[in-house]
């Protein structure tokens, strides 16, 4: 699902409520309207991506890093810092 004008509409009341209350009860939308679509965002530039960077690939499980971040499940644990310098 590409991002549409409900995402625009979900991130803007999201900031009008800035409530973590408002969120809870409204997070399905979230999923549909901002979560999904910046996975599919992720998931068609990824490869282009890693041909530029080398380093969004996370050594360990061999996948991409960005694909754990949208998730929030990315561990800071799996990034070496020292690889940007």
């Amino acid at each position: 699902m590409p991002f549409s004008q409900q995402s625009i509409d979900f991130l803007i009341e999201n900031k009008i409520h800035d409530s973590r209350a408002w969120y809870q009860e409204h997070k399905g939308l979230y999923a549909e309207f901002v979560l999904e679509p910046f996975a599919e965002l992720v998931a068609r530039l990824s490869p282009a991506m890693l041909k530029i960077d080398t380093l969004l690939m996370d050594k360990i499980r061999k996948r991409p890093i960005i694909r754990f971040a949208i998730s929030g499940r990315a561990s800071c644990a799996n990034f070496d810092d020292n690889a940007l310098f």
